[in-house]
């Protein structure tokens, strides 16, 4: 769970949003690799009720 940005998302519950992913250690490359694509933005924020988190979204 505390691999990549989601993982540090659902650790620490901190919502991010990172301008270039590739100048951030935690973005796995791998997809992007795989597809061809380039990730540019990210933004990641963590999904709570009542005070627990259930869950992240990766955009």
């Amino acid at each position: 769970v505390d691999k990549g940005i989601a993982g540090y998302v659902a650790t620490t519950g901190k919502t991010l949003n990172i301008v270039d992913a590739y100048s951030d250690n935690r973005f796995n490359r791998d997809i992007d690799q795989k597809t061809g694509y380039k990730t540019k933005t990210l933004l990641c924020m963590p999904i709570m009720i009542q005070g627990n988190i259930i869950g992240v979204v990766q955009m």
